[in-house]
């Protein structure tokens, strides 16, 4: 079963106007996978205690009768074709021996032996008395405790065929015996075939409320791809500078590299004064660190382009 509703009044037209409860029933149906259960349900006098009234009223007390119930059964399912036919079977079994204690009456013993000839079969039909005994109205008491056997084995079996998304065939067949007033097997079949008639405007509304959305999303995805665009311009700009830095800083480090070069030819040949050549080194290496330096924010203006371009430096 997979799912059930009881209605109790105001039912809907197709229920007509027969008074009580309405219960509807949807049984399950198989998917694209195979999948199965069992299940037992177990009842034993063994883990019973004996009956209240076989020991208040009875001295010595009646003898427990047997108790069993095996409640048992499983179900499985799974596809015929995939994603169009499916099945659905399940089964279910009880074997019942459900106790009761009897409390009655019965024609004494004396009433049996005093009867016409002809109706001595009819009184020895009864059980014989086991209680007290009343002589005026020549009839005992008779007190038991007995098993009533009872069994059921039902089938039932749904096969589903998907013929389009809006429209589904099904059949079902079940099989039952033991159950009183209901044939012991049946089936139905039927088709699902789901169209909107009339929605009041909720088809319109959502068609516009999702144009909405894709006018809102393209409005989103223009102003994402200027800004997009604006960062990528930016940083192409810091990139051109800095490439321009290096360039500028490469010829000063060459200018500089040269002129302590000639500072320290003069120092060997006493033409220059030893401060002039030191400063001449200073300005080198002032240079390489303002190279070095210029490379770095190269560098870096290079990772930013690519990381507006959408592509990974590394």
């Amino acid at each position: 079963m997979e799912e059930f509703r009881v209605q109790t009044s105001t039912y809907a037209p197709e229920f007509g106007r027969t008074p009580g409860g309405q219960i509807s029933i949807l049984t399950r149906s198989g998917t694209n996978q195979f999948h199965g259960t069992v299940f037992e349900y177990l009842r034993n006098d063994v883990l019973d205690a004996n009956n209240w009234f076989n020991g208040y009223t009875n001295n010595p007390p009646l003898p427990k009768a047997r108790e069993r119930q095996n409640d048992f059964g499983g179900t499985f399912a799974g596809p015929i074709i995939r994603n169009k036919t499916f099945f659905f079977f399940s089964y279910e079994g009880l074997r019942l021996r459900l106790p009761g204690t009897e409390l009655t009456t019965v024609p004494d013993l004396a009433a049996r032996q005093n009867a016409v000839a002809a109706m001595q079969p009819y009184l020895k039909a009864f059980s014989l008395p086991n209680g007290t005994d009343d002589p005026a109205s020549a009839i005992a008491q008779f007190n038991a405790s007995f098993s009533d056997p009872a069994s059921l084995d039902a089938y039932s079996l749904r096969v589903d065929h998907r013929v389009k998304d809006k429209l589904n065939l099904f059949a079902r067949y079940s099989y039952s015996d033991q159950v009183p007033f209901l044939a012991r097997n049946f089936g139905s079949f039927g088709v699902e075939f789901t169209y909107v008639l009339f929605d009041a405007g909720r088809r319109r509304a959502k068609l516009a409320e999702s144009n909405a959305q894709l006018a809102q999303a393209r409005e989103n995805l223009a102003r994402l791809t200027d800004d997009v665009e604006l960062q990528v311009q930016i940083a192409y700009n810091k990139l051109q500078r800095t490439r321009e830095l290096v360039n500028v800083s490469k010829e000063l480090l060459d200018l500089r590299t040269e002129v302590s070069r000639v500072s320290g030819q003069q120092l060997e040949k006493g033409e220059a004064l030893q401060s002039q050549a030191a400063n001449a080194v200073a300005q080198k290496f002032d240079a390489q660190t303002s190279f070095l330096q210029a490379q770095l924010d190269y560098i870096q203006a290079h990772d930013e382009m690519a990381e507006a371009m959408g592509i990974t430096p590394y």
